[in-house]
């Protein structure tokens, strides 16, 4: 009865980590000053990050991490300071190039053994650089961006080119492509105004992104390729597994 109960528990666990959405927040201002703010985040503040930056300032970020919110960067350091720091990276440069110098029979050994043939590595350009594999990758990135796409979106502000047909070009395609976005926005065919606020919103689902990895790694190109891979380490392995033994047996 314990096994049943701990392996429900577990389940039930896993199934609440898989699907507790990924969500994200995106608000752009386009009036002055610029602002661009973007926020993520999975279940809550378990973990979150946020990022928001202001035309003529200094990004400002922050994350939590299981609701704690991490330190941000050491603050900088004074103009002492850095000299100091300089000046002893400076002379650890100099006692590391001494040293590099120096000749002992390590070193002979070390350039003995870098003259001895190097067996073939890994050729994994092929396997990636194709169609086959391009085709694969852009197919799990198509599927990962259609499922995390917006589905959230707010328009609000004024607009306008300067040029009236330029501003009607503009209201058009936003009335067909996104009309139910656009409730707030007006649009100024007579003066050039960028006053305006974008706010985007959309989730992505862990189990969503995992099936779709795993699909991809079950590709044949993926499958190709790892398996180049594991090929090539077998080889290596095999290869310093002879030497030792016809050491051993000199």
């Amino acid at each position: 009865m314990g096994i049943v109960v701990i392996t429900a528990a577990a389940v039930l666990c896993a199934a609440a980590v898989l699907f507790i959405p990924f969500t994200y927040h995106v608000s752009i201002r386009t009036g002055r000053p610029f602002r661009l703010c973007v926020r993520a985040g999975w279940f809550g503040r378990a973990l979150a990050a946020t990022w928001d930056y202001t035309w003529g300032q200094r990004p400002v970020s922050s994350v939590y991490i299981g609701w704690k919110r991490q330190a941000g960067p050491p603050p900088d350091l004074s103009e002492d300071t850095s000299e100091k720091g300089a000046d002893q990276a400076a002379e650890a440069v100099r006692q590391q190039a001494e040293t590099d110098s120096a000749v002992t029979y390590e070193s002979l050994k070390r350039e003995d053994d870098g003259n001895a043939p190097k067996a073939a590595g890994f050729h994994w350009k092929p396997l990636v650089f194709n169609r086959d594999f391009a085709a694969a990758f852009f197919c799990w990135l198509g599927r990962i961006l259609h499922h995390s796409r917006v589905r959230s979106l707010d328009i609000r502000g004024v607009i306008g080119l300067g040029q009236p047909h330029e501003t009607g070009l503009l209201a058009g395609a936003l009335y067909a492509v996104v009309p139910d976005a656009i409730g707030g926005l007006r649009f100024d065919y007579l003066e050039e105004r960028y006053d305006s606020t974008i706010r985007g919103s959309g989730t992505l689902y862990p189990a969503a992104l995992l099936w779709y990895s795993a699909l991809f790694i079950a590709s044949r190109p993926v499958r190709r390729l790892i398996a180049g891979w594991h090929a090539s380490k077998r080889g290596e392995h095999h290869g310093q597994h002879d030497k030792k033994q016809s050491g051993n047996d000199l």
